[in-house]
């Protein structure tokens, strides 16, 4: 008789998804049934009823420790993915025509640099691997941004090509980090960027949410210009009016 898809292990090595932990399946089992004794699913609950907003102060929380973020830092749980981080970060950090700055190290950065060119940035690639088909990252020492830049951005770790940033240039002008594939897997130096974003379905979790860490200065020099933009492409107005205290999620 075969075996049931439960009577056997699978390892899992996809590039994306992320294999999650046997009790944290068992508790979304769980929850997805009942979540702290409400008689309603985690799913089924208000966004607006105060398990549901315990549960996201307390995952902000845990962020928090995990990755060792200071007061000056503020957490942002978006949607969209990365995808759409490459069209919200040159709207809301740069104005049409600025000079905005990228390291192209292959397919992911590739596609955040022809979502700023659509933006009508003065798009730069400052530095490449492409010489070399990708198979490297460029020296953190030749990454030079231009001066006005209003930004440089990298991608942390390339799945695609099977590169990755071991440290990060200090580049005199804010840095922004793609990190969604190896934000959580090692220490994070928060000194070195201003914001750095990881969408899920890699490290920290199932897919359908994007982590934002960013300077709370930075948010706050945006806030105080005149700007257009739809409010769910707003990253100041993503932050939070209140913070209720930390729940047990």
């Amino acid at each position: 008789m075969a075996a049931s898809n439960t009577d056997r292990t699978v390892l899992n090595f996809y590039a994306g998804p992320t294999a999650l932990p046997p009790p944290v399946i068992a508790r979304l089992r769980e929850d997805i049934l009942d979540f702290h004794d409400t008689g309603m699913g985690v799913m089924e609950i208000s966004h607006r009823a105060p398990e549901i907003e315990g549960l996201i102060a307390d995952t902000e929380a845990r962020a928090r420790r995990l990755l060792g973020l200071s007061a000056e830092l503020e957490v942002l749980f978006l949607q969209g993915g990365g995808s759409l981080q490459f069209a919200m970060i040159p709207m809301n950090f740069s104005a049409p025509g600025d000079r905005v700055d990228y390291v192209d190290t292959g397919y992911w950065a590739g596609k955040s640099i022809a979502e700023s060119a659509r933006t009508g940035r003065d798009v730069a690639i400052v530095a490449s691997s492409g010489d070399r088909s990708y198979r490297y990252v460029p020296p953190v020492s030749s990454i030079a941004p231009r001066p006005g830049a209003r930004y440089l951005h990298l991608v942390t770790n390339n799945t695609v090509e099977g590169t990755q940033f071991r440290a990060l240039p200090r580049a005199g002008v804010p840095l922004i980090a793609d990190m969604s594939s190896d934000l959580m897997t090692d220490v994070f130096d928060a000194a070195a960027c201003d914001m750095v974003y990881a969408h899920a379905q890699k490290n920290i979790g199932i897919a359908g949410v994007t982590l934002v860490v960013a300077r709370k200065a930075m948010l706050d020099s945006i806030a105080a210009q005149a700007r257009e933009l739809p409010a769910i492409l707003d990253y100041p107005g993503a932050v939070p009016a209140h913070r209720p205290a930390a729940g047990t999620a």
